[in-house]
């Protein structure tokens, strides 16, 4: 018998999209994980790495930041930039395959409603990584239309 439930795969996990299949998907995956004893920080529900294959740029990001990132990058990738989400669930451990994800991809962005603490966070873990920061502290969500223009602004440097 596995010592886990599905309730310990779900901590932090950002809710996509209420009403559209996300919760009965996540639900199932849960169970599945669950039954076959895998430890919680051995899967990367990070939303998969979402956007563009053969992406330029990875934005990362944690917590309550993903709605707006995804549709950043969404926005982006409509108008031809090739750009990919990684969105974390657990950070503590990381995920197994951060350090491949991170080193994937030629520009890697942290976009943070603070500091920058998650960035701080993954440079100490995945030693030599190079990471951009977007850090905003204003009490307010993110803004769609700064993080593309943020984004894309590092695409061109």
């Amino acid at each position: 018998m596995s010592e886990y439930t599905a309730k310990d795969y779900k901590a932090g996990q950002p809710r996509w999209c209420p009403g559209c299949g996300d919760h009965a998907l996540l639900n199932s995956l849960h169970k599945a994980m669950a039954t076959l004893g895998v430890p919680p920080h051995e899967i990367a529900v990070i939303s998969g790495i979402e956007g563009a294959e053969d992406a330029e740029l990875l934005v990362v990001g944690f917590g309550g930041t993903y709605g707006h990132l995804r549709s950043a990058v969404d926005t982006m990738n409509k108008a031809g930039e090739k750009v990919a989400l990684a969105h974390f669930t657990y950070i503590n451990p990381l995920p197994k395959n951060t350090e491949e994800v991170l080193r994937k991809y030629p520009k890697v962005v942290v976009a943070e409603q603070n500091m920058g603490q998650f960035a701080m966070y993954l440079r100490s873990k995945v030693e030599g990584v190079h990471l951009n920061q977007f850090n905003q502290v204003k009490g307010q969500p993110f803004v769609v239309n700064e993080l593309v223009e943020a984004f894309t602004n590092l695409l061109k440097a």
